[in-house]
């Protein structure tokens, strides 16, 4: 599979104590002083968008760890897609 498509990066990543990749749909980017990350999880329905206003942020890192953490809170059951009735 070619991992990059119309601008997006398309690649299968493996995050901390979890026994299955996931899919993901990304791209970064920026330009005079600021940094951005988009990321989506397909089949966990996550999207993760961090801006920043400083452009040595590492938005990669950052986001890589909110994805886990999110992950991990819903294979604990901690929280589902569908909140309330």
């Amino acid at each position: 599979m070619n991992n990059h498509e119309y601008g997006w990066f398309i690649t299968e990543n493996d995050y901390t104590n979890l026994p299955l990749k996931r899919l993901r749909v990304h791209h970064s980017g920026g330009i005079n002083g600021f940094s951005a990350e988009y990321s989506r999880i397909i089949p966990d329905d996550i999207t993760i968008i961090l801006l920043s206003n400083f452009d040595s942020t590492p938005v990669y890192t950052i986001t890589k760890q909110l994805i886990e953490i999110v992950l991990e809170s819903n294979s604990r059951g901690h929280l589902t897609s569908k909140q309330g009735g």
